[in-house]
């Protein structure tokens, strides 16, 4: 599947939606031929024989100055905390909205490191990947967790303790959770989350039931990030800080700069 105008994504999901399922989480990546990895195991970075010291050392760091921390053993919430800072977890970011998830893909248009590669949006079929990895009977069937459920908790522990007992089920499992942290930030985003309590890649292990790729050529990327801004999807829509207004200003005013130079 291709992706060459905001008309296309928006046809595709619709018809995702229509044979698949109604709630489908998307994800941006600058480069498609990078696999869906959360951070914390990718093997550049060489962090995951240090994630229970990295994660542990932030709580003891974190806890005296943040307000309205989450409490000592939600382990979930601290991971997306951990996420939202920066730190390297075994979460991977997802969106509900397609919109956000094609900004995330096109942003850095002019990053040198991605000028010669597509880039692409995933779309995850949440409810089909939790009743694969966590099978439920019909009762429960096609639940996607809330951040703070007990089976995403147990898929958190890890991260924390090591040799934790955990839910057997929850054992060598990737599951797809909604946020519902309180953040801003996260909440313009629409944010969601697969945790990976396993080291298995996603995009090797299931096909077009349950994840599916649309490429976007590498010489769409301005043409889509103009139309976004068009939508009001921009720099400070997505990134809603002081600091990032700031510098959507800042370039606004630069390009009519530029354009005003040319012009003369």
């Amino acid at each position: 599947m291709i992706i060459e105008t905001i008309e296309d994504l928006l046809s595709i999901v619709r018809e995702l939606s229509e044979t698949h399922e109604k709630r489908i989480f998307f994800r941006g990546q600058p480069d498609s031929t990078k696999n869906l990895i959360p951070s914390i195991q990718r093997p550049e970075y060489k962090f995951y024989e240090s994630e229970v010291h990295m994660t542990n050392n932030f709580y003891v760091k974190v806890k005296p100055v943040l307000k309205d921390s989450p409490r000592k053993k939600n382990y979930a919430a601290w991971l997306s905390l951990m996420q939202h800072y920066g730190l390297p977890t075994r979460l991977l970011d997802w969106s509900i909205s397609p919109l956000i998830a094609l900004y995330f893909a096109v942003e850095q248009y002019e990053n040198v490191k991605y000028m010669k590669s597509d880039a692409c949006v995933w779309a995850l079929f949440p409810k089909t990947l939790n009743d694969r990895e966590i099978p439920r009977n019909s009762k429960y069937k096609g639940i996607v967790y809330p951040s703070d459920d007990r089976i995403v908790n147990n898929m958190a522990v890890r991260a924390f303790k090591e040799d934790e007992p955990i839910d057997k089920r929850c054992e060598d499992k990737i599951i797809a959770c909604y946020s519902i942290e309180n953040n801003l930030r996260m909440y313009k985003q629409q944010s969601a989350f697969t945790i990976h309590n396993s080291k298995r890649i996603m995009n090797r292990l299931y096909t077009d039931d349950v994840l599916i790729q649309m490429i976007i050529p590498s010489n769409k990327r301005k043409y889509l990030l103009d139309s976004l801004e068009l939508l009001g999807i921009t720099r400070s829509f997505v990134y809603p800080d002081i600091e990032n207004i700031a510098a959507e200003v800042k370039e606004y005013y630069q390009r009519k700069y530029d354009v005003n130079l040319q012009r003369e």
